[in-house]
């Protein structure tokens, strides 16, 4: 269970990070 806790844990901090770049993406384009 600790691997896939680990797993879960990349998969969400990658998902933040490309939802915290699109955003700065927008604020700069807009």
């Amino acid at each position: 269970m600790q691997i896939f806790k680990d797993k879960v844990i990349l998969i969400t901090g990658a998902n933040r990070g490309i939802g915290k770049s699109l955003v700065s993406a927008l604020l700069n384009n807009g």
